[in-house]
């Protein structure tokens, strides 16, 4: 079921049912992608398929699309009584000293961050909308929704623990 955040600013989140008997495995077919860090101004990300070509073959898509998306989809569907598709999808692992400043999702509806090792509440995702902070309680197995012009940051992970995320656009018509 998606629960509300914030009916003001349109957050939501989903619990992913019996998340933890497929953690491992999710966690497994990430890193059967060849290490591909990214190191530029404003993110310091220890392994992302982000900058991948989108028909880089990535099974840990295919094992959560025929496992979790596919409820997920319903349930927002559900939700908005529209059509609703998923545009783009990547992970992020981020090990010590690793972060991302603030940004948006541009030329989409919505972004979508799926939290599958989340090491300690001081690392999950920061929100800011209109300069306003927005505290948004969240653990692992959660798909959180928000609205793609809420600038968001992930804070330098200063844990020894790996934080890792699937992130993914979606697009609802209206």
């Amino acid at each position: 079921m998606i629960e509300t955040i914030s009916n003001k600013h349109l957050i939501y989140k989903y619990k992913i049912k019996d998340f933890f008997k497929h953690k491992n495995e999710i966690i497994s077919l990430i890193k059967k992608i060849p290490w591909n860090p990214l190191n530029e101004p404003g993110q310091r990300i220890y392994h992302t398929d982000w900058n991948l070509p989108q028909n880089f073959q990535r099974e840990y898509i295919d094992y959560i699309n025929s496992t979790i998306l596919n409820d997920y989809v319903k349930h927002m569907l559900d939700k908005w009584q529209t059509s609703y598709s998923i545009s783009h999808l990547w992970f992020q692992c981020y090990r010590k000293n690793d972060f991302h400043t603030w940004h948006t999702h541009s030329s989409t509806n919505l972004t979508n961050i799926f939290y599958i090792n989340l090491p300690d509440q001081n690392y999950k995702t920061k929100f800011k909308c209109f300069k306003e902070e927005i505290e948004i309680p969240i653990e692992e197995g959660y798909i959180l929704t928000i609205p793609a012009y809420i600038l968001h940051s992930s804070p330098i992970n200063q844990s020894l623990e790996e934080k890792i995320i699937i992130s993914f656009n979606s697009e609802i018509k209206v």
